[in-house]
């Protein structure tokens, strides 16, 4: 996922990246992000469909959009065929450079 994001022309995202908010209480670990952005990319396993996994994610979530990250998601379905995941990842991007 991580090349599919670089080869699009993305800039290299920072890795396992622990992100806070103003006050540098702990939000979450994201697996790719641009944090001056405050944005995140997430791969969700099939483990993320267990019922206190996806409890634990859906809390974890709320807590990414109250402190303004945008958060994109994706599955085994985006890796095969990203165009869909790289459009919101644009959008993404668009939102916190627009001017």
């Amino acid at each position: 996922m991580r090349l599919a994001v670089e080869d699009a022309g993305f800039p290299e995202p920072e890795l396992n990246v622990d992100a806070h908010d103003a006050d540098g209480r702990f939000l979450g670990r994201v697996d790719l992000a641009w944090p001056e952005y405050r944005i995140a990319l997430e791969y969700d396993g099939d483990h993320h469909r267990e019922r206190d996994v996806f409890r634990h994610d859906q809390r974890r979530d709320n807590g990414f959009v109250v402190n303004d990250w945008l958060v994109i998601h994706a599955t085994a379905a985006d890796v095969s065929r990203p165009s869909v995941l790289l459009e919101r990842l644009r959008q993404a991007f668009a939102a916190r450079t627009a001017a």
